[in-house]
């Protein structure tokens, strides 16, 4: 979720100056790499564990009380 944020929010522009303010000469191959990764290949990653994670999931329980459907939005068995 941060990688997302922090592209799309803060801005992937401003990363790759705030890396080159570092003194850290990317080549364009890196360059085009880690905007790929940070972009595109990690959001896609997200989003399919994110959604494979709220297919699979099965409700709370505490032995055979079942909680309210309420408590068990963002929780992960």
């Amino acid at each position: 979720m941060e990688v997302i944020l922090l592209m799309y929010i803060y801005g992937f522009r401003n990363i790759l100056h705030n890396i080159e303010e570092m003194k850290i000469n990317l080549p364009v191959v890196s360059k085009f790499y880690w905007l790929t990764n940070w972009l595109v290949i990690t959001p896609i990653i997200l989003a399919f564990i994110t959604i494979v994670n709220w297919v699979n999931s099965t409700p709370c329980s505490f032995g055979s009380y079942v909680f309210p459907g309420w408590v068990q939005v963002g929780i992960e068995n």
